[in-house]
C-alpha cells in the first residue's frame, strides 16, 4: 500500500499526518518506508530523536528494522539523462 501526504500549501499538517499514519502501520507490524520530501526534514528529526540529516540526505533505519526514513536530498537522485 502507498500513502502520500501532499499539498501545495505549507502548514496544513502533512508531516503530522505522515507521522501518525506511520505509527498506525508500525502498530500493525507493517514495514514502513517514510520519504521525507520536505527540506526541513521534520519527519526525519522526529524519528531520529532530533538529529538533523547530513547535507545531501541521509537514511535512518529504526524500530527493529520495521521503519526506514529517508530525508529529501537522498530520495532525489539525478538519473543522468541527456537533453
Amino acid at each position: 500500500m502507498k500513502v502520500l501526504c501532499v499539498h501545495h500549501k505549507g502548514g496544513v499538517g502533512k508531516t503530522t499526518t505522515a507521522i501518525q499514519i506511520t505509527g498506525v502501520f508500525l502498530s500493525k507490524r507493517n514495514r514502513v518506508l517514510l520519504i521525507d520530501g520536505d527540506s526541513q526534514a521534520d519527519s526525519f528529526k522526529f524519528f531520529s530523536e532530533g538529529a538533523v540529516p547530513k547535507p545531501g540526505g541521509e537514511r535512518l533505519a529504526t524500530q527493529e528494522g520495521m521503519l526506514t526514513v529517508v530525508s529529501a536530498m537522498l530520495a532525489i537522485q539525478p538519473v543522468g539523462l541527456k537533453h
